[in-house]
């Protein structure tokens, strides 16, 4: 069987990092990874799903008695928190809070996100016309939210860095769906944060993959939110 190439289209780089674009340098996600995690996954059996850092955030991760893998980093010279969550399907769920910059609000920086989301979703489909990106602004969230989902997503390897902090979308027109990522944005205070899942598609793939991964990875992405969101709102928001 002739393996085909896949085509690289865009390196998309979280607005976590202040430079953050849509383009096909690497400098930006050699930035984002150099960081430092650690794999704290031999406290499972004794998880009861719940995160929580300090008095800034908590939440209640779902279906976490099938999660294998628990990794909590610092990226971006220190400034972001990822924490990583493996599903025995191969499904990643991840967590990444920040702070917004000074002086701005989260309001504006919602209506940045949005922005920003926008100009990525017209920037890919002008490069790939055949890719598939959905932006929406989610406002039945208890926070304004901005809602991302993207298909023939790599990442979490050597060369493109940790998801979601960097991305890249691929086509390969042997193979036009082989994974998929689903996204939510959004601010609080002085802090900002991204709940977001990706998984390969599982083998063989049909015709009702695609639709059943969107609907399995948007009901996990949306109830962390809304756990992560309905938690948090109950912290002072001038707790660091």
């Amino acid at each position: 069987m002739k393996k085909t190439e896949m085509k690289k289209i865009v390196l998309i780089v979280s607005l976590f990092i202040s430079a953050s674009q849509v383009h096909a340098e690497t400098e930006s996600s050699n930035r984002l990874m150099k960081g430092k995690s650690q794999d704290i996954s031999h406290t499972l059996t004794e998880w009861d799903g719940m995160v929580s850092f300090g008095n800034s955030f908590c939440g209640k991760v779902p279906e976490s008695e099938k999660i294998v893998k628990h990794i909590a980093g610092l990226y971006g010279d220190g400034s972001i928190f990822l924490e990583t969550f493996k599903y025995v399907d191969n499904t990643t769920l991840t967590l990444v809070a920040g702070r917004l910059s000074r002086g701005v609000s989260a309001n504006e920086d919602h209506q940045r996100t949005l922005a920003h989301q926008l100009k990525v979703q017209a920037n890919l489909l002008a490069r790939s016309p055949e890719s598939t990106i959905e932006v929406s602004e989610i406002k039945a969230n208890p926070w304004a939210t901005v809602g991302v989902t993207f298909n023939n997503v790599i990442s979490n390897t050597s060369d493109i860095g940790p998801f979601p902090l960097s991305k890249t979308i691929a086509y390969d027109k042997e193979k036009p769906f082989f994974s998929m990522a689903v996204h939510r944005m959004f601010a609080r205070g002085n802090s900002k944060y991204e709940i977001a899942a990706m998984q390969p598609a599982p083998e063989p793939i049909t015709s009702t993959t695609e639709a059943e991964m969107r609907a399995r990875l948007t009901i996990l992405v949306e109830e962390f939110t809304q756990s992560f969101q309905k938690c948090t709102e109950k912290i002072p928001t001038g707790n660091p």
